[in-house]
């Protein structure tokens, strides 16, 4: 139960730390609405639960062994985190539109998440390493479901707070004053993301 707890409190430190996944609920929440953001949301969660299949599937040695295979992932990530900076720098006043009731928007918000997080390469060394230490550890299939569903869950939990308290009305007004600088202030912040990755 100890290593089921450390790794759910693990797992909870790292998704409060700023990344890609933030950076991108934080311009789905503002420019589109609350909704939308929870399909954001979803999306990261669904790549949580891939890396966490692979790593209890036994291939996170895989990647921990092939560094290759991992810089890849990450070469991925970065060029999708250069098309959200282009897509911030590219943004028009009159683009803001909030249509909930359309799939596609739900879709495309989901897949930008998911796409976001599953080649985050930081993300994917972070479950190799915190799974492979523990592996050994886990050796019943309900400390593996407790940990895949409690990571998945505080995932999404701990994005659609974030969205929930980004579309409180003074904020999102707030924001609707400044859309171009936000837009050209969180396209350089996904280019240095891009960059730190590529670096680290």
């Amino acid at each position: 139960m100890k290593v089921v707890l450390s790794l759910l409190i693990a797992h909870t430190f790292a998704l409060i730390s700023p990344g890609p996944d933030l950076a991108l609920i934080i311009k789905n929440s503002l420019t589109k609405d609350k909704y939308l953001a929870y399909f954001t949301a979803l999306g990261f969660a669904a790549g949580v639960a891939i890396h966490l299949i692979y790593c209890f599937a036994g291939l996170g040695i895989l990647l921990e062994t092939s560094p290759q295979i991992l810089n890849y992932i990450t070469y991925l990530g970065c060029a999708y985190l250069v098309y959200l900076a282009i897509n911030c720098f590219r943004f028009k006043e009159q683009e803001i539109s909030i249509d909930k009731s359309k799939n596609h928007g739900r879709l495309a918000a989901f897949k930008e998440g998911f796409i976001t997080n599953i080649f985050n390469g930081k993300a994917a060394l972070f479950f190799v390493g915190l799974i492979s230490s523990s592996f050994t550890s886990l050796n019943t299939m309900w400390q593996k479901v407790v940990i895949f569903a409690g990571m998945t869950f505080v995932t999404f939990l701990w994005f659609a707070l974030v969205a929930n308290f980004l579309t409180i009305a003074p904020i999102k007004e707030k924001f609707l004053q400044f859309q171009r600088p936000f837009h050209w202030l969180l396209g350089l912040i996904f280019l240095c993301l891009s960059l730190t990755l590529l670096i680290k």
